[in-house]
């Protein structure tokens, strides 16, 4: 695949930069050669195309490791684009998906020129140490706890309904859904009553019965034992009530800690904070 990226594209991009009437400097763009890309699974489609046109249409090769929760999305959408490829005459190879697990991703690194990565902060510090073994560049697209600012002179039904949509979204598996609301104390009381209002009629059960809004995502049991931070797992639980069975709960200030204020949560406890000015969000760490 190397070789074939190699003789696409020679140079996208040509400088030549005078200096005085004797020198000149040339300065150009040119493919890096073979691209990988590791993907999540939340936006099966979206994480798979977006790359590879990037990567593509500047004159490189892709492998493309889907998520194992997205594999035969992924083999079955990168067809189409090959068979798109082959229409226009490209060079055959010039795309390719692979499944697996971690140990895939690890040679994946270790093989390119450049590494693409879509998820969690902890994976990406993995990659960034793996890729540091062959000193390839590297491109991160984490999830993060985003916040959402309320200033107290909005319409109150209406900003409460975007927010639970920013909220809930995909399932709360968004990765630029709100994680944290902060809002004017003005109008806190009226807006958390609008959330949960709103939140209440929200249904969750199996998508294929066609009657609920969203559907619960969990994959197997929760060890009570395992540690969150300093908060255990019954906790978090606890406060949550049946976030599991429903991924959707509303809990207000008792939640304003640390860890439920910084860290991503794969289940949704949306937090919900107040402030008097917006020097406040400051000191609330923004």
């Amino acid at each position: 695949m190397r070789e074939i990226s190699r003789r696409s594209i020679d140079l996208l991009v040509l400088w030549n930069i005078r200096i005085n009437a004797s020198q000149k400097i040339q300065s150009g763009i040119y493919p890096l050669g073979v691209v990988g890309a590791i993907v999540s699974w939340n936006y099966p489609f979206h994480n798979l195309f977006n790359p590879i046109l990037a990567v593509v249409f500047s004159g490189n090769g892709i492998v493309v490791k889907v998520s194992e929760h997205a594999s035969w999305s992924g083999c079955f959408y990168v067809q189409i684009l090959q068979t798109a490829l082959a229409a226009i005459r490209a060079p055959e190879n010039l795309v390719e998906v692979i499944t697996g697990f971690a140990e895939t991703g690890e040679a994946l690194v270790s093989s390119v020129d450049k590494i693409i990565f879509v998820g969690s902060p902890g994976v990406g510090r993995m990659i960034m140490r793996k890729a540091a073994d062959t000193l390839i560049l590297v491109t991160l697209e984490l999830g993060g706890k985003d916040p959402f600012i309320v200033c107290e002179d909005v319409d109150v039904a209406h900003v409460a309904q975007v927010v639970v949509r920013a909220s809930l979204q995909s399932s709360v598996q968004n990765c630029a859904g709100a994680e944290r609301l902060y809002v004017h104390k003005d109008i806190y009381a009226s807006f958390v009553a609008a959330v949960v209002k709103i939140v209440k009629s929200v249904s969750a059960g199996p998508p294929q019965l066609g009657k609920y809004d969203m559907d619960a995502i969990y994959e197997e049991p929760v060890d009570p034992s395992v540690k969150v931070g300093r908060c255990s797992v019954d906790v978090l639980k606890q406060l949550s009530m049946d976030v599991v069975s429903l991924g959707i709960k509303n809990r207000m200030n008792k939640l304003t800690n640390h860890l439920l204020s910084r860290h991503r949560h794969v289940f949704k406890i949306q937090k919900i904070f107040f402030f008097f000015h917006f020097l406040n969000l400051i000191f609330l760490r923004l």
